[in-house]
């Protein structure tokens, strides 16, 4: 069985769950593969994995679209997301950054998201904002050229960005717009799959419910396990992959993203969240 996920630190426990045989023993063979955010919805759908790793951002858009999907599991501590911008920057906080260039990795994500949450929460237009796409392992260097006035970053590339030295961060962005509650990513699988094998999801949960309490429980292990997929040098890292925010699907949190997301124009027509969230997974395991 094989899950497409992104090279996100948080997946840090997920892939120490795997190595310690939480998965097999409760009866999976998980392969984890890593794939671009855009290519993770159209592999689920297709059929040629069976879960999907995405930020919730991305998965409300596709249950927009009406594909057949539910949310499973909460994989995403609440992400060290700041915007950096260069040291010598006039820009001192947030609510400087009208008028700027940010880059973020992909539009329609969790940066876009985070980004104009918390310029409306700092008092900034967005449609004053230019948000451009840019590659995280490029985002620096076009804060060098100049080609972008700011950046958001997640870990491990914040973590990388501050041990260059040439930037600094305004702070969490997901913070920022007070949305620290919500997670960051989680599981989803095809409709499909929980309807015909519900046993079979539920083990899956309940797997990954029991990584994230070990690594709450073990954060230096997971640091030292980041390299491992994110090919990023455990020196760079620290306690701030994992948080507390694992644990259950933050349904009401859920419902203010959707919310936010249609106020903002990040999608067409409202989600039905108690829908798309799966909530048979692990009663009376």
């Amino acid at each position: 069985m094989s899950a497409t996920v992104l090279a996100a630190s948080t997946l840090a426990p997920v892939y120490a769950g795997v190595e310690n045989g939480f998965f097999s023993e409760a009866g999976i063979d998980l392969a984890l593969t890593q794939a671009a955010p855009s290519a993770v919805v159209p592999a689920v759908v297709s059929g040629s994995t069976t879960f999907g790793y995405l930020a919730i951002p991305s998965i409300l858009l596709a249950a927009s679209k009406d594909l057949p999907i539910k949310i499973v599991a909460n994989a995403g501590a609440s992400p060290d997301s700041p915007v950096v911008v260069p040291n010598a920057s006039a820009v001192q906080t947030y609510a400087d950054l009208a008028g700027k260039r940010i880059a973020v990795p992909n539009l329609g994500g969790l940066g876009q998201f985070a980004v104009v949450g918390a310029l409306l929460n700092n008092g900034v237009d967005p449609a004053g904002v230019q948000l451009l796409e840019v590659p995280f392992g490029d985002m620096e260097a076009a804060l060098d050229r100049g080609t972008v006035d700011a950046a958001w970053l997640i870990q491990p590339f914040a973590a990388l960005a501050e041990q260059h030295g040439k930037t600094r961060s305004l702070g969490s962005s997901v913070e920022a717009a007070d949305m620290a509650a919500m997670g960051s990513a989680y599981f989803f699988t095809l409709d499909e799959t929980v309807t015909k094998n519900p046993d079979m999801v539920g083990r899956f949960v309940d797997a990954v419910k029991r990584s994230n309490a070990y690594g709450l429980e073990n954060v230096d292990e997971m640091v030292d396990i980041v390299p491992s997929f994110a090919q990023i040098p455990p020196e760079v890292l620290g306690p701030k992959l994992v948080s507390a925010t694992y644990g259950e699907i933050p349904v009401d949190q859920l419902k203010r993203v959707n919310d936010f997301m249609v106020a903002n124009g990040f999608l067409t027509k409202s989600v039905d969240v108690d829908a798309l969230v799966w909530t048979g997974a692990t009663a009376g395991r």
